[in-house]
């Protein structure tokens, strides 16, 4: 990774995740990640969706007294993979952050996801 972009998500309670971004992998991606967190964008919102075994998942809802309430960023990044045309060796494995999306290849908004364990089968 020639150029990187560090950042840093701190959590409630004095903790961080260090991140490491790639923009010649997934340029349009990070420029989008980067954007909203220069944003403030993700300030106060939470990980809505954890699956042991897999990923946590945040970037898209607030908490608030109990309730989610959904935060969304109207601008769609197209997806920077193989099966969409572009060239990314990034692999889905412990550690690596990914955009969130539904089965639309351009969806990709706000939400991310941190794998927590191999998911070689999401690369590509």
């Amino acid at each position: 990774m020639a150029n990187q972009i560090k950042a840093v998500i701190r959590i409630e309670g004095g903790k961080n995740i260090n991140l490491v971004l790639d923009p010649d992998s997934a340029p349009l991606t990070v420029k989008n990640f980067v954007e909203l967190c220069e944003r403030d964008f993700y300030a106060g919102l939470v990980f809505h969706r954890v699956i042991p075994d897999f990923m946590v998942q945040g970037g898209g809802f607030a908490d608030k007294g109990g309730t989610l309430y959904e935060k969304k960023s109207k601008k769609a990044v197209p997806g920077e993979f193989r099966m969409n045309g572009r060239s990314n060796s990034i692999s889905h494995v412990p550690g690596v952050i990914s955009m969130a999306r539904t089965s639309n290849p351009n969806s990709a908004t706000s939400q991310f996801f941190i794998c927590v364990a191999d998911c070689k089968y999401l690369d590509g």
